[in-house]
């Protein structure tokens, strides 16, 4: 029909069609879809170095505090944030504090309690530490209080009983004064009473020590005629002293010789063998004689020798009853040893001890020092070969011994008293040295030195 128009072949659209638009719609569906993917991939990305970038900048946290957040189900910042609020809660009250205010007052803080606690707050402690030391400080100090309150106490206690004894005692004292004063009162009237008998006595014996000073005087009187009798008796006898002094001087040699030793010769060589070491004596161990005796042996013409050194000495070497065998210990050449040569020991005599004073220092070793027991040496060689030794001179005594007199040394600038004492005290030996020796002389006892001494003992040495 005219005007209609024509329909195309086929009619309507194709399946052909449909797939076209099905892949068109799904290409860009899948496009859109990678498009987001691709943004939300650069997200992810961006989202990622914030956090890296995060985690870089703040650390990582300790295990500890993670492990907290996920059981509590938060962030790690906020488990941090929590224990510090407590922990500065604890230290200074306020939860809104920072470590540096919480430092800077733990410091004050600190340095307050050295200051004033020097002996329990130590540099460099910790708070804990110095919380742990006042704490000891403050149960230490507890426990002195409490001991000390006891005392008091018991002090309270002993000072309430004494103030109650003392009481009592005032009470008592104050009875006993009472009954004082009334035995006072008495005794005052004895007193009064007694006085005026002892005056009446007074008088009676000064009358009667009157009469005694009067036979007293005359008895003084009666004394002192039989002393002035006893004083002209006393000088008659002290002339007739002086008078047989005189006579017994008269009678005694001016002088001491010391040869004259000799002759209180001991005995006598019995044989001696020219150009032998040995001799024979008559004297022998029923006369006393022991082994190691020395003699000094001397001429029967008894030559003068002022030294007492004789021309050889003798050691017993072997004894016989009434002989004995003796070894030359020292001979003077060109004066043999005869038969019939004197043989004398000084602290030796026949059924008798030689009595011996010995004073003095002596060095027996000869090297310039006094010997500290010199004396004592001499003393024992005197006792072993026979002899005896007295502190005093006496009429008995046969021979005084003497060593160096005593040394009275000034020091220069020393007047201590123990110097003073020492001083005095050796002038006072010296003095006795000296009297002792003229006594000796005086008396006709023979004084030998040391020398003299140990040529007449037969020593040997030179």
């Amino acid at each position: 029909m005219a005007g209609t128009p024509r329909r195309a072949s086929g009619g309507g659209l194709s399946g052909l069609h449909y797939g076209l638009i099905t892949f068109v719609i799904v290409s860009v569906a899948s496009l859109a879809f990678g498009i987001y993917e691709l943004t939300l991939v650069e997200e992810l990305k961006n989202a990622r170095d914030r956090y890296k970038a995060k985690v870089d900048r703040y650390g990582e946290p300790p295990p500890y505090y993670r492990n907290e957040a996920e059981s509590r189900d938060t962030d790690v910042f906020r488990v941090m944030d929590d224990d510090r609020r407590r922990l500065v809660t604890l230290v200074t009250g306020v939860s809104e504090n920072v470590a540096a205010a919480v430092e800077r007052d733990t410091d004050l803080l600190l340095q307050q309690l050295r200051l004033n606690h020097p002996e329990t707050v130590n540099e460099g402690d910790a708070l804990l530490t110095t919380l742990r030391n006042l704490g000891r400080k403050l149960t230490s100090t507890k426990r002195d209080l409490r001991n000390r309150t006891a005392e008091v106490q018991k002090v309270q206690t002993d000072n309430q009983t004494l103030n109650e004894s003392i009481s009592a005692v005032k009470d008592d004292f104050a009875a006993q004064v009472d009954a004082l004063n009334d035995r006072l009162g008495q005794v005052a009237a004895e007193f009064d009473q007694f006085k005026d008998d002892k005056d009446a006595q007074l008088t009676t014996i000064s009358a009667a020590a009157a009469e005694q000073t009067e036979a007293a005087n005359q008895k003084i009187q009666e004394w002192k005629r039989d002393l002035k009798e006893s004083e002209l008796e006393i000088a008659t006898l002290h002339n007739r002293v002086e008078i047989l002094l005189d006579q017994i001087n008269e009678l005694k040699p001016s002088a001491f010789d010391p040869s004259d030793i000799l002759t209180k010769a001991d005995g006598r060589v019995l044989k001696a063998v020219p150009g032998s070491s040995v001799v024979y004596v008559n004297l022998g161990e029923d006369d006393g004689l022991k082994l190691g005796m020395g003699f000094e042996v001397f001429s029967p013409t008894r030559e003068r020798s002022d030294s007492l050194r004789g021309k050889a000495s003798l050691e017993v070497m072997a004894l016989m009853p009434l002989t004995a065998e003796c070894r030359i210990t020292r001979v003077v050449p060109g004066r043999p040893i005869i038969e019939g040569d004197v043989i004398v020991n000084i602290s030796f005599e026949r059924n008798r001890k030689p009595t011996f004073v010995v004073t003095g220092s002596f060095d027996l070793n000869y090297d310039g020092i006094e010997d500290f027991d010199g004396a004592e040496k001499i003393t024992s060689m005197i006792h072993e070969w026979g002899g005896q030794v007295v502190d005093e001179l006496a009429p008995n005594t046969d021979f005084v011994i003497i060593g160096a007199p005593p040394q009275v040394v000034a020091v220069v600038g020393d007047d201590s008293e123990v110097v003073a004492d020492q001083k005095r005290a050796l002038e006072v030996d010296l003095i006795e040295f000296r009297d002792l020796i003229a006594e000796a002389r005086a008396t006709s006892v023979p004084v030998v030195n040391q020398n003299q001494f140990l040529f007449l003992m037969g020593y040997a040495g030179g």
